[in-house]
C-alpha cells in the first residue's frame, strides 16, 4: 500500500506484484525474469500469470512464432489488462493480441477497449476460470473471484474477442 502511494504522488505506474514482467522484442527490452528475448514478431501478450506467460511464449517459439510484447500482470495493483490492451492496440508491431485472464478488473472499460480493437486487431483470450479446476487455480493464484462464466463468454464475444478453453488452441 505505501509503495502503491508513493507511485501514485509521483505518476508512476506499476506492473506488479506477483508477475512475470514486461518484454519488447522490437525495443530489446527486457525487464522480466524470463530468459533472453526472443525475435521480433506480431504477437502482443498479456497474462496475469507469470506461468502462463512462460508457456505461452514457449508454445509460440515451438511453432517458429514469437511475441511484439509481452505484459505479465500479476495482482494489477496499478495497471491492468484494460491500460495494457490500450498499449497493444496503440503499438504498430503487434497485430495479433492474445491474452489469459482470471479476472477483468474495469469491465465496461475493457469492453469498450476490446470493440475497439477487434475491428483491426485479432484478440484471442483465454479465460481461466472455465473449469471447475481452473476455479480453483484462479482462486489460489490471485485469491480472485472469477464471475459467472456465460457472462463473461457473451460479453467477450460481443466485443468481437476470440474464446479458446485450452493453451494448445
Amino acid at each position: 500500500k505505501k509503495l502503491k502511494k508513493i507511485a501514485k504522488k509521483y505518476n508512476i505506474h506499476l506492473l506488479w506484484p506477483n508477475c512475470l514482467g514486461f518484454a519488447d522484442t522490437w525495443n530489446w527490452l527486457n525487464l522480466s525474469f524470463g530468459s533472453e528475448l526472443s525475435k521480433k514478431w506480431n504477437i502482443g501478450i498479456i497474462s496475469q500469470s507469470g506461468a502462463m506467460a512462460v508457456a505461452i511464449t514457449d508454445i509460440l517459439e515451438s511453432r517458429k512464432l514469437w511475441f511484439s510484447q509481452f505484459f505479465s500482470l500479476g495482482n494489477k495493483t496499478d495497471l491492468d489488462e484494460t491500460d495494457v490492451l490500450q498499449e497493444l492496440m496503440d503499438d504498430r508491431e503487434t497485430r495479433v493480441i492474445a491474452l489469459y485472464l482470471e479476472n477483468i478488473s474495469r469491465g465496461r472499460e475493457f469492453l469498450e477497449r476490446l470493440t475497439q480493437i477487434t475491428p483491426t486487431k485479432p484478440v484471442i483470450i483465454m479465460i481461466g476460470w472455465v473449469s471447475e479446476r481452473g476455479k480453483k487455480a484462479t482462486a489460489s493464484h490471485t485469491g480472485s473471484l472469477s464471475g459467472d462464466r456465460l457472462i463473461y463468454e457473451a460479453t467477450l464475444r460481443q466485443g468481437g474477442a476470440i474464446l479458446t478453453y485450452e493453451l494448445g488452441e
